[in-house]
């Protein structure tokens, strides 16, 4: 299937804010997000619809506080 594919760390408003324009794209469909942060913006897109999510970050403390705060059925976070 097709991908959306999003590359910003949601640190801010207005990054947050690129995720929720992005969200309509990503509904019902497979996302891989690069440099992922937390995972504030990635729970905002599984909570939006999208299918699945890939979300990857080279900070692994990044992806152990997304596990931890941002957890959901459609979200795998990678280090």
């Amino acid at each position: 299937g097709k991908r959306a594919i999003v590359s910003r760390t949601p640190n801010d408003r207005a990054q947050l804010a690129q995720y929720a324009f992005l969200a309509p794209w990503c509904q019902h469909k497979d996302v891989l997000v690069a440099a992922c942060g937390t995972g504030e913006g990635v729970y905002a897109l599984a909570r939006q619809g999208a299918h699945w999510i890939d979300a990857l970050d080279s900070d692994a403390s990044h992806i152990r506080q997304a596990r931890q705060t941002y957890a959901h059925p459609a979200v795998a976070y990678h280090a």
